[in-house]
């Protein structure tokens, strides 16, 4: 056993491998998190609660919904997540700026801080423009319009029931 053979070789690498280990696990146990690169149970798995509402997003290009099966994990991540990403950062650049001018005024240094720096610069036509190019990239054919729309589902009597009305998302596209 390695545990027998580093303890004959050499006791003191043995107590700190041992402390090692047990610190890890305590880490582990007490805070819930993975802590080590060794041991991420954590990082992989965790409870899912089927009664928590799901958002998915629908996707229609040139007035016909998108089949997502068709393409990759990272082409759907990329067609359904970066439209989420951008909605939240134009909700989040106000408390970016007001976090990071109350640190830097702080540290005063307030007069080097730049908040071009900390906002996202991108308005909904430049994101509408770079979206429909990379829709068109991806689905192979020109878009002339797209359209997002969120949907709420939640599980109940074991199938997945739709909460409400497609919510259609702020930027749509029409050339």
């Amino acid at each position: 056993m390695f545990l027998k053979k580093l303890y004959c070789y050499n006791k003191t690498l043995f107590v700190v491998f041992i402390f090692f280990i047990l610190s890890f696990l305590f880490i582990n146990y007490k805070w819930g998190m993975a802590a080590s690169p060794i041991y991420l149970f954590g990082m992989f798995s965790g409870p899912v609660h089927l009664s928590e509402p799901q958002h998915l997003l629908v996707l229609s290009a040139n007035d016909r919904k998108v089949d997502m099966s068709k393409y990759s994990f990272a082409k759907k991540d990329m067609m359904l997540v970066m439209p989420e990403k951008y909605l939240k950062s134009k909700e989040q650049n106000l408390q970016v700026y007001q976090l990071m001018n109350r640190f830097f005024s702080t540290l005063e240094l307030g007069s080097l801080f730049d908040p071009y720096n900390y906002m996202n610069r991108i308005d909904d036509a430049g994101f509408t423009k770079w979206y429909m190019h990379y829709l068109a990239f991806v689905l192979e054919e020109p878009v002339n319009t797209f359209e997002l729309s969120s949907q709420t589902y939640i599980w109940e009597n074991n199938h997945i029931q739709a909460l409400g009305l497609l919510q259609k998302l702020p930027f749509t596209s029409t050339k």
